[in-house]
């Protein structure tokens, strides 16, 4: 997607409010969208272009659903507004679609997290799981391979066999030894799941969550991947993994929720996501597409021999 300059983002906000916008921040080499921080009249609002790839269409009908559930329960989440011609995305000229929404004012916290938190963490994700099981019907994924082992595994041997760049043989072995048993992990795909529920997602107040966002990933899934992925997010500092930051986690979520002994499937599940965020990190060090940003050489690679070597016990 090409830059846009402070003007024409002016303008395109104003298809939404009727008032003139500042540029604060942007984010316009995000993993997914484009993403603006603006100022208009005494208030903020986030403004974003979407990533081509996602479906508009997909993204709206679980807009209905989980905004309707969100709103009964109180749980803050990013409200979209309609432009001038009462749609939720406008079209810009070079067809690319954009959103407006207002600014959430919340703390988003950074780890290490404290018991107190990481326990009030665990009873956020319980009670966002909660009202997701009230939504009327199962929202569309928007990413159906998202959390998909056998597509980033196929991906990895595809992107292999044609790859000009360096290989690694420690750690396609590591690959090869771990595949067979995370592909063999079961998991109960049935509830709505948020997906995405890395640290940076959640949304607290006064030490406690009160929402969440980022909610395009929104889609049926497992709880425990959702667990599972915020605990990685939350307890792995400098390539080291927390067993006891997690287990508060765990106590939170188990003191609200009624799915119970989460603990026990959690292990091989949170193996699982790390193993497969390692094998996405390498798949792209090795591949001409780039889906995450390369902070520095060699990140990528280095994320995912990080990841490799993290176990739950």
């Amino acid at each position: 997607m090409k830059r846009i300059d402070p003007e024409s983002l002016g303008l395109i906000c104003q298809k939404f409010i009727n008032a003139e916008a500042r540029l604060i921040s942007s984010n316009s080499s995000g993993l997914i969208n484009d993403t603006f921080l603006v100022s208009a009249a005494g208030k903020m609002y986030v403004v974003q272009r979407l990533n081509r790839n996602m479906n508009a269409d997909f993204l709206e009908f679980n807009y209905g659903l989980y905004s309707k559930a969100c709103e009964e329960n109180n749980w803050l989440y990013p409200k979209w507004i309609k432009d001038s011609e009462g749609e939720y995305f406008y079209t810009d000229s070079d067809d690319d679609k954009w959103r407006m929404y207002p600014f959430i004012s919340c703390e988003i916290l950074e780890k290490p997290l404290s018991k107190e938190r990481l326990f009030s963490l665990g009873q956020g994700l319980a009670r966002m799981h909660e009202i997701f099981d009230s939504i009327d019907d199962k929202p569309k994924a928007v990413y159906p391979m998202l959390h998909d082992l056998s597509h980033y595994y196929d991906e990895y041997n595809r992107v292999l066999s044609e790859t000009k760049e360096e290989r690694d043989e420690e750690l396609e072995k590591k690959i090869d030894d771990k595949i067979d048993a995370m592909l063999n992990v079961q998991l109960d795909t049935s509830s709505v799941i948020h997906a995405d529920t890395k640290l940076s997602n959640i949304l607290f107040c006064n030490g406690k969550v009160v929402g969440s966002i980022d909610m395009d990933t929104i889609m049926p899934g497992s709880i425990l991947e959702d667990i599972a992925d915020c605990i990685r997010s939350s307890c792995v500092y400098s390539g080291r993994f927390d067993k006891e930051a997690a287990e508060q986690i765990i106590k939170g979520y188990e003191s609200l929720s009624s799915k119970k002994e989460v603990e026990k499937d959690l292990p091989r599940v949170f193996e699982k996501i790390c193993f497969e965020l390692a094998l996405r990190y390498f798949t792209d060090s090795i591949s001409e597409i780039k889906y995450f940003k390369e902070i520095y050489p060699g990140y990528s690679r280095e994320r995912a021999k990080s990841l490799l070597n993290i176990l739950w016990g």
